[in-house]
């Protein structure tokens, strides 16, 4: 991500709102991919808190136009973290399936989280030239 402060056609505080939800929703990434790394593949990994409460507030907020692909990713992503667990016990209890399934889990996930940064990125580029 560019680090360069945005400017543009809205004020200060909704600038570093879109920031602040840029950076977010990159923390949402990194979350998943932890829970990841835990359950499906037995790594120590601490339980964090998920940043997806972060992005659904400033969404709603400073940009309610992202509200619904907000709450669709954070939908998804509950979705993909139930496949998770249970591809986790999967695991320990030794079945070779484990990860069957990793697909159709993670799809939906991919599509609404770029969906979001796809909007934000339009949005950037419109409003911070």
């Amino acid at each position: 991500m560019d680090r360069r402060p945005l400017r543009g056609s809205m004020g200060r505080g909704q600038a570093l709102a879109l920031e602040g939800l840029l950076e977010v929703r990159r923390g949402t990434m990194e979350d998943i991919d932890r829970l990841k790394d835990r359950f499906i593949f037995g790594a120590d990994v601490p339980e964090t808190v998920s940043p997806f409460g972060k992005v659904q507030s400033i969404s709603s907020v400073y940009f309610p136009q992202f509200s619904t692909l907000a709450n669709d990713l954070d939908e998804a992503a509950t979705e993909y973290r139930r496949w998770m667990i249970g591809a986790g016990e999967k695991r320990l209890n030794k079945d070779p399936t484990h990860i069957g399934g990793f697909v159709e889990a993670y799809e939906p996930y991919k599509r609404k989280r770029n969906a979001l940064l796809d909007a934000l990125q339009k949005f950037a580029r419109k409003h911070f030239k």
